[in-house]
């Protein structure tokens, strides 16, 4: 009995060690996860009309008391027509944005000295009005110097022409820069949050002691002179910083928060002013190598791009420069993959980040001044392409990042709070990990000792990474010790992210984890729904603590329950639902789509609930409407999530009720009139095209026509009567140019487009994907192709539910 009891127990070892053997096992101990949260010592804070709040600890910003996480968005008002920026706005807004930073550029506003233009796409005031009306917040970033791939980093050309330095502390230099602010002042007065306004935050220079910009004022060879990026010799550059905090509190810049730009050794104003952080991984200014900034860390005690001038422990870590894209320039042009956005937001939030700001999130068009282009051409950007390869473009036009991007924003908008105040947990294998480790798993977690979230991606910038196959992961918590799954492997797929809840309360029922992502919580005619998202590769898997449970209908997926724990296994190839009963009798659905489905996802709120809504059209809330704009389809499927019974109505256009992905939704297809824009172009000589509109207006429902002009080249320019519209750096992505902002002018002068060829010694070429530069660079036929010209209309209706 004895030698079967031995052989039993080997035999089990051995099935364990077999098991083992064909498993990837990673560990993560959070039992000791905790945060020593300091409160009081940052001079900073604020209060509204109706007793709304905003505050600052050490860890993260506070409204009306409770844990907020920003999400910020950088939108130029100068670099988009004025007639349009209420729409951009509210893409920004379904896209998942709260707050809206943008730069005032001091060099566009006094052009020349003495007087200043407030008016038309300069209209600050406006723009910011607008900001309110859409329930979002502000950050003003007034500078005085700003970079922004504008000329002179933003400094007035006649400022060269002053006997003083510039970014100084020189009283004259002050002089001009109280002057200045006192002129935002009068654009900003009664738009504070102190007066119900939507200004949450000012931000002062930037990358002060850090970076600077070339003068304008220079030779071809000549070597460039360079804004001033140092403080006065002997004067700490702090000093300054906080010289500007003053000028601008003088000025009436008065508002809960002030920031400045933290990285590099940068210099804030300590304890009065949030360092904010930046990330980059496809800079134009270095070597091309893969970046740190895909390793998990913690960034608030190794930011990065250290070292840095401030004590980190004191501040929050909070984003300003979170790379939405990157701006090319002649020389450098790099191509940006969707996913890498997605895997950068990730990594930072596992690494600690309690706020998250994009550098863009809006690309746009950099204006022209009266005596010169206002682009930063000392450094070789476009004279007017900025559009950053951002998650929304140049022209408004939606990219595949803008939705991998929403998905998290989802989950922070219903999760922010409850994770903001958990300390990051990292595996003893993050310090070994290199950028080119790409056979190891990159995880962390953010817990609180007990519950949290995991943070896994497989992406990394300059490295083929390959599936990641038969992962398991063990968590050690104060509760208990988690196997997920509990049985078998996951796989995390190449460039794939993932955020796995575990230990998670919702209601009265304890989640101990899930193997779905978390998309949104949703409140419907007095039913709680949790949504979440299967991920490609990992089966989805929850698991209840059966004592919080009363009773479970595992309605489209599959129940197994062992002693303490049930079990409900979904689908990850087509939605699914499932209810729990919590142990107060509350009924919980969960509902379950899959990722693709998951990124047509939109948020709406109606007279009964929130809804996600899924549809391949653009879905924007429009005053007491949701409009729906359609690209390159004049029919569309909108579907809701719960069911609802009545229909929408539409207009213009018409709806009718169709088969839903799944019972528990309703579908409908949406189809406007499909009117053929009157847009002809014509190949008139091998480098050039000319463009023509034969309708004086766009006609309903039309409302954009977008022109995709695939080719190979060096540059692109487009002028009408003349005059330079446009301009692309080929990159190895096809040009879109929206027709809509120029169509009167279209109506009576024809588009002119240039293109010039690659050269064999370019020196972006090793920027290019492989399959973006021609096999042979001296043959004029490769080097300069236009492969195809594709007329792309964006037609719009509006629904009412």
């Amino acid at each position: 009995m004895r030698h079967a009891f031995c052989l039993l127990v080997i035999s089990f070892l051995l099935s364990v060690a077999s098991t083992a053997s064909a498993q990837q096992i990673y560990t993560l101990d959070v039992r000791p996860a905790h945060v020593d949260i300091r409160r009081g010592h940052l001079r900073m804070g604020g209060s509204s009309p109706r007793g709304d709040t905003i505050g600052v600890n050490s860890f993260y910003l506070e409204y009306n008391g409770r844990p907020w996480f920003p999400l910020v968005g950088e939108f130029h008002y100068v670099r988009y027509p004025s007639a349009s920026w209420d729409e951009e706005l509210r893409k920004m807004k379904a896209g998942g944005i709260q707050v809206v930073a943008t730069y005032v550029f001091w060099i566009i506003h006094e052009e020349t000295e003495g007087h200043f233009d407030w008016t038309g796409n300069r209209n600050l005031r406006h723009f910011l009005e607008l900001v309110a009306k859409n329930g979002l917040w502000a950050i003003v970033r007034v500078g005085p110097f700003i970079h922004a791939e504008i000329r002179n980093g933003g400094l007035p050309d006649w400022l060269y022409g002053r006997p003083f330095r510039v970014r100084s502390n020189d009283p004259e230099y002050l002089a001009y820069v109280a002057r200045y602010y006192r002129e935002i002042a009068r654009q900003l007065e009664g738009l504070y949050f102190k007066d119900g306004g939507p200004i949450i935050a000012i931000q002062l220079e930037n990358e002060y002691e850090h970076s600077a910009a070339p003068w304008a004022f220079s030779y071809p060879d000549q070597p460039p002179e360079w804004t001033a990026s140092a403080s006065d010799p002997g004067v700490p550059g702090s000093e300054h910083i906080r010289r500007l905090k003053q000028l601008a509190r003088e000025a009436g810049m008065d508002a809960p928060l002030y920031t400045a730009t933290g990285w590099g050794n940068a210099a804030i104003a300590p304890l009065e002013t949030l360092p904010v952080n930046s990330a980059y991984p496809y800079p134009t200014w270095a070597p091309i190598q893969p970046s740190p900034l895909y390793l998990f860390r913690n960034l608030q005690q190794t930011p990065d791009y250290a070292p840095v001038s401030y004590d980190p422990s004191l501040y929050p870590v909070l984003g300003a420069e979170l790379f939405g894209g990157i701006q090319v320039t002649y020389t450098r042009r790099p191509t940006i993959p969707p996913r890498s956005l997605e895997a950068q937001i990730v990594r930072q939030l596992g690494s600690g980040a309690n706020g998250i700001g994009y550098y863009m999130y809006h690309g746009g068009a950099t204006p022209r001044g009266r005596f010169f282009y206002f682009s930063d051409e000392a450094i070789g950007v476009p004279r007017i392409n900025y559009d950053f390869q951002a998650p929304i473009g140049q022209y408004g036009q939606l990219r595949p990042s803008f939705h991998y991007l929403k998905l998290l924003h989802f989950f922070l908008q219903d999760y922010g709070a409850r994770l903001a105040p958990m300390a990051v947990v990292l595996p003893e294998t993050a310090t070994q990990l290199r950028p080119t480790t790409t056979d190891t798993l990159r995880y962390s977690a953010r817990s609180d000792g007990t519950g949290g979230f995991l943070f896994m991606h497989n992406f990394q910038d300059h490295v083929a990474m390959h599936d990641l196959t038969d992962l398991q992961l063990i968590v050690y918590t104060r509760r208990d010790t988690l196997v997920i799954p509990r049985a078998g492997t996951f796989t995390l797929k190449a460039e794939a992210s993932a955020i796995l809840p575990f230990n998670l309360p919702i209601g009265d029922l304890w989640l101990r984890y899930a193997t779905a992502q978390p998309l949104a919580v949703l409140h419907v005619r007095d039913t709680l729904h949790h949504a979440f998202v299967a991920l490609e590769g990992i089966p989805p898997e929850f698991a209840f603590a059966q004592a919080t449970l009363q009773e479970l209908n595992a309605g489209d997926c599959r129940l197994d329950t062992t002693p303490g724990t049930a079990y409900v296994h979904c689908p990850a190839d087509r939605p699914a639902t499932f209810t729990a009963i919590d142990r107060s009798g509350r009924p919980i659905v969960f509902a379950l789509f899959p990722k693709q489905m998951a990124l047509s996802a939109w948020r709406l709120t109606l007279d009964d609930g929130s809804y996600p809504a899924f549809s391949e059209a653009t879905v924007l809330v429009h005053d007491a409407l949701h409009e729906l704009q359609l690209e390159d389809t004049s029919a569309v499927t909108l579907a809701l999530y719960p069911k609802r019974l009545r229909p929408p109505r539409v207009r213009p256009g018409t709806v009718s009720v169709t088969a839903p992905p799944h019972p528990a939704l309703s579908a409908y297809r949406v189809t406007v009139p499909a009117v053929r824009p009157e847009v002809q172009v014509e190949r008139v000589r091998r480098d050039r095209l000319v463009l023509r509109v034969g309708q004086e207006r766009l006609p309903e429902p039309l409302h954009e026509v977008f022109v995709d002009i695939d080719y190979v080249g060096d540059t692109g320019m487009a002028f009408i009567d003349g005059q330079l519209v446009d301009d692309h750096f080929y990159y190895g992505r096809p040009w879109r140019i929206g027709l809509k902002r120029f169509w009167s002018r279209l109506a009576r002068h024809e588009m002119y487009c240039y293109f010039r060829p690659l050269y064999p010694d370019a020196p972006f070429l090793d920027d290019l994907p492989p399959e973006a530069i021609p096999d042979n660079l001296r043959d004029p036929e490769q080097t300069l192709q236009i492969r195809a010209i594709r007329i792309v209309p964006v037609f719009r209706t509006y629904v009412a539910f």
